[in-house]
């Protein structure tokens, strides 16, 4: 059913895993934050209605799993302070600026499928952080730009089984600019 937000989770290996429709509301207020926490597992969730879906702060580190995170005032999933996260079968869309945003020195590896459609900016916004695609089919479609690398950010594809589609995005597909660099190994 539906949980009503905001959730804050600050403890250490927790898991939240949804059963049937678990759906979490933010209300206008972030509707999950991890903040300091390390080892969180989220999965099969859908997050909507917050300021942020999904915000990981102060060196947080956890992975989300088979998630539907949509229709948040701001981005879709943000990554802030020095947090880690690993992605997988996540679809990010319809939010108001970013599907995904990484920032402030912050790091996120996707595999598997990843989806950021929709967004009114962004589909994945990277700033002065990192990002790597490992054995990743990554989708960046419908957002005013695809995916922008910047502030001397780093994005890694570690593998050639990764698949980018950065497609009928209205401006730009991929952008790398301010000393940031893309590398494919």
């Amino acid at each position: 059913g539906v949980c009503a937000g905001p959730i804050v989770i600050q403890a250490d290996g927790l898991r939240l895993i949804g059963v049937g429709t678990a759906i979490i509301d933010g209300g206008g207020q972030d509707a999950v934050t991890v903040a300091d926490a390390h080892g969180v597992s989220l999965a099969n969730i859908e997050v909507r209605n917050g300021a942020n879906g999904v915000v990981g702060i102060n060196g947080a580190h956890f992975s989300l799993t088979d998630a539907n995170v949509h229709d948040n005032q701001v981005s879709g999933i943000s990554l802030q302070t020095a947090s880690s996260a690993v992605f997988s079968g996540v679809t990010t869309s319809h939010n108001g600026l970013h599907g995904l945003t990484v920032e402030t020195g912050s790091a996120t590896t996707i595999t598997g499928s990843f989806t950021a459609s929709g967004n009114r900016v962004f589909g994945v916004n990277v700033n002065g952080s990192a990002l790597t695609f490992s054995r990743a089919d990554a989708t960046l479609s419908d957002n005013a730009l695809g995916m922008q690398v910047a502030a001397g950010a780093n994005a890694f594809i570690n593998d050639p089984s990764t698949v980018l589609n950065l497609t009928n995005n209205q401006a730009t597909g991929l952008t790398i600019v301010s000393g940031a660099h893309m590398v494919s190994f």
